[in-house]
C-alpha cells in the first residue's frame, strides 16, 4: 500500500516548467505553478492555454480521434493554480523545479526544513539548467529530494 501523489508543485513557468505543469494537470493532478514574477508566470500560463487550444482544434478537426475536448481543456486549466508564494508548495506531494540558473529562483525553491527534504539524488541534465524534484514525506514513505544538475 503505497502513497499516492495528488498535488504537484512546479517551480519555473518557462518552456519546460509550463510543459510539466500542463502534462501533470492533464493527468489529473492538482498543480501549483510558480516563478519569480507575475509577468513570467502569466506568460507560462498563456503558453499552456495556447497548446491546449491547439489540442482542442485537433480534437474537433479529427472528430474526437486526436487532441482533447473543450471539457478536458477546462478541467486542465482549472487544475493549475499560479502562485508567487513558495509557501503554497508545502501542501504539494511532489515539487519539481524547472528553472534556469537564477539565484533568486534557486533560493525560492530550496527546501525550508528537513521535513520537506531529507534525501537527495543527482542526475545530469543540460549544463545551464537544473531541475529538482521533492517528494513530501508521508506515513508510507520517507522524504525524497531529487536534484538534477
Amino acid at each position: 500500500m503505497g502513497s499516492e501523489i495528488k498535488k504537484v508543485g512546479v517551480i519555473g513557468a518557462g518552456l519546460m516548467g509550463s510543459g510539466i505543469a500542463q502534462v501533470a494537470a492533464m493527468r489529473g493532478f492538482e498543480v501549483t505553478l510558480s516563478d519569480v514574477n507575475e509577468v513570467i508566470l502569466q506568460k507560462g500560463l498563456e503558453r499552456i492555454r495556447e497548446i491546449l487550444g491547439r489540442l482542442v482544434e485537433a480534437y474537433e478537426k479529427s472528430s474526437g480521434s486526436r487532441g482533447i475536448s473543450a471539457d478536458q481543456q477546462s478541467k486542465t486549466l482549472a487544475a493549475i493554480t499560479c502562485s508567487l508564494n513558495s509557501r503554497d508548495f508545502l501542501a504539494a506531494d511532489i515539487v519539481i523545479e524547472a528553472a534556469v540558473e537564477n539565484e533568486v529562483v534557486k533560493k525560492m525553491s530550496s527546501p525550508r526544513s528537513p521535513s520537506q527534504a531529507t534525501e537527495s539524488f543527482s542526475f545530469p541534465t543540460r549544463p545551464r539548467f537544473r531541475s529538482r524534484v521533492w517528494l513530501r514525506p508521508t506515513r508510507f514513505r520517507k522524504s525524497l529530494w531529487a536534484c538534477t544538475s
